[in-house]
C-alpha cells in the first residue's frame, strides 16, 4: 500500500525538479530544496477535498445531535418494532437532510493515512538511502539513482540535506560540514516546526471542545488523549529531530508540512463557522448534556471515595470489617444491576430493530415478489412469516394465556376437535 502511495509521490517529485531546474533555470542543487516544498504542497493540495469533508462530516453530525438525540429517547422508552421502523426512517431521513453518511466518515482516512507515509517515505528513503551515503545508489519509484545521487549533494546554506546533529564525525567531514553547523541551521527550523504543530492541535482541541459530544465516551477520552499529546508531543519531537537521526531534508519537510497544516487547519475551521455555524439548539443541548456529565461525574467519584474510605475504616476499626464488607458488596451488586438494565435495555432495542428490518423485508418481497425470485430468497408468505414471529414471542400472547396453550389451540382447530396429545420438547420450539 505504501509503494502504492511512493510512486506517485516520487514522480511528483521528479516533475517538480524538471520544472524548477530545466524550464526556470534554477540550479540543481536549489531545485532539489524547492521540489521538496512543492512536493508537500502538491499531495496536500490534493488531500484538501478529503480534509474539507472529514470537517464538514463532523459539523453535520454536531448540528444532528439535538433531534438524533430526541429520537434515541424515544426508541429507548419504546422498544416495539413499529417505533424501531420509524425510528430508522426518521433517522435516514434526518442524514439526508444534513447530506451526512456515516460510512463515508470513514473513507478520507483511509486515503490520507497512506498518501503521507509515501511522502514521508520518499523524503527518508532520498536521505538516507539503504546503501549508504557513498556507492552506488537504488532507484527511488520514478527516481532514478543519478537523482537521488543528485539529491544527497544537495546543500542548502552550506548544509548538505542528508546531515544531521548527531551523525558520525568523519561523515559529516565526508558530506563538508560540522554537528555545529548543522545545529545552527536545523534550531530555528526545527523550534518553528514544532510551534506549528502544537497550534494545529491546540486548533484541532479547541473545534472538538466547541461541537463535543457528552453522551460519547469514545469522543470525550480522545479529547483528553489530545491534551496529553498537546504536552508531550512537542518534547518528543524536539528531542528526536534534536538528538535522533533525522537528516536536514525530513526536517525542512516537517516544517513545510506542518506549516501547511496549521494554515489549513485556520482557513476550513473559519470557512465551516461561516457556512455552518452552530444553531442555538446545539448549544443549548450541549449545556444540557454537559451539566448531565459533570453530575455522574460527581457521582462516580463520591462512591470510589465512598470505596476508600470504607477501605480505610477497615483497617483502623477491624472490627466493622464483616458489615464494611456487606456495604461493599451491596455497592458492587447495585453497580452490577445499573449495568445489566442499560445492557438489557440495548439488548431489547437492538432485537426490535432486527424484528422490523425483517418485517421490512418480507413486506417489500410481498410487493414485488419478481425481484425476490431473482434474489434467490426464499418466497415465503410475509403475513405467515409474521404470524410464526409472533406465535413464537412469549412477549405477543394475550396475559391471561400461557404460550403453550395458544399452541394447543393451534393445532386442534375448533370445527375438527382432536384427542389432546402429549407435549414434546421439539413443539416448545415452534
Amino acid at each position: 500500500m505504501l509503494d502504492a502511495f511512493a510512486y506517485p509521490v516520487s514522480g511528483i517529485m521528479k516533475l517538480w525538479h524538471l520544472l524548477l531546474h530545466n524550464a526556470l533555470g534554477l540550479e540543481e542543487q536549489t531545485a532539489w530544496f524547492f521540489a521538496i516544498i512543492g512536493l508537500v504542497i502538491t499531495v496536500r493540495g490534493l488531500l484538501l477535498p478529503f480534509f474539507w469533508f472529514q470537517y464538514k462530516s463532523g459539523r453535520s453530525l454536531a448540528l444532528m445531535l439535538p433531534i438524533k438525540h430526541h429520537l434515541d429517547e424515544q426508541l429507548k422508552e419504546n422498544t416495539t418494532p413499529e417505533v424501531a421502523a420509524a425510528h430508522a426512517q426518521a433517522t435516514k431521513k434526518l442524514n439526508e437532510e444534513f447530506n451526512y453518511r456515516p460510512a463515508a466518515g470513514c473513507v478520507p482516512p483511509l486515503i490520507q493515512i497512506p498518501a503521507f507515509m509515501g511522502l514521508y517515505r520518499v523524503i527518508v528513503n532520498m536521505a538516507r538511502p539503504r546503501e549508504g551515503l557513498t556507492g552506488e545508489h537504488q532507484p527511488i519509484g520514478f527516481l532514478s539513482k543519478e537523482d537521488v545521487a543528485s539529491f544527497l549533494n544537495t546543500t542548502v546554506n552550506g548544509v548538505p540535506l542528508p546531515a544531521y546533529r548527531t551523525l558520525d564525525p568523519k561523515l559529516l567531514s565526508m558530506l563538508g560540514t560540522t554537528s555545529q553547523e548543522v545545529a545552527s541551521f536545523v534550531g530555528p527550523i526545527l523550534v518553528l516546526a514544532v510551534t506549528f504543530t502544537t497550534l494545529n492541535m491546540s486548533l484541532s482541541i479547541y473545534r472538538n471542545f466547541q461541537q463535543l459530544n457528552y453522551d460519547s465516551k469514545s469522543t470525550i477520552n480522545t479529547n483528553k488523549m489530545l491534551i496529553v499529546m498537546l504536552v508531550l508531543m512537542p518534547i518528543f519531537l524536539l528531542n528526536l529531530g534534536w538528538n535522533g537521526p533525522l537528516p536536514v531534508a525530513i526536517v525542512i519537510y516537517w516544517f513545510a508540512n506542518n506549516l501547511w497544516t496549521l494554515s489549513q487547519q485556520a482557513i476550513l475551521h473559519t470557512l465551516l463557522s461561516l457556512k455552518y455555524p452552530l444553531t442555538q439548539a446545539f448549544h443549548e443541548f450541549k449545556a444540557e448534556r454537559k451539566a448531565l456529565y459533570k453530575t455522574r461525574q460527581k457521582a462516580r467519584r463520591r462512591r470510589v471515595w465512598r470505596r476508600r474510605r470504607l477501605r480505610a475504616q477497615g483497617i483502623v476499626t477491624p472490627w466493622r470489617i464483616p458489615q464494611i464488607r456487606s456495604e461493599l458488596r451491596a455497592m458492587k451488586q447495585a453497580k452490577k444491576k445499573e449495568k445489566a438494565e442499560a445492557k438489557a435495555q440495548k439488548k431489547a432495542i437492538s432485537a426490535a430493530k432486527a424484528q422490523a428490518q425483517r418485517k421490512g423485508r418480507a413486506r417489500k418481497a410481498a410487493a414485488n415478489p419478481e425481484a425476490s425470485a431473482q434474489d434467490g430468497s426464499p418466497q415465503d408468505d410475509p403475513l405467515q412469516e409474521e404470524t410464526r414471529q409472533d406465535r413464537s414471542s412469549p412477549d405477543n400472547l394475550p396475559p391471561h394465556q400461557p404460550q403453550q396453550d395458544q399452541t394447543q389451540s393451534d393445532q386442534q382447530p375448533p370445527d375438527k376437535p382432536q384427542p389432546a396429545e402429549p407435549r414434546r420438547d421439539d413443539d416448545r420450539g415452534e
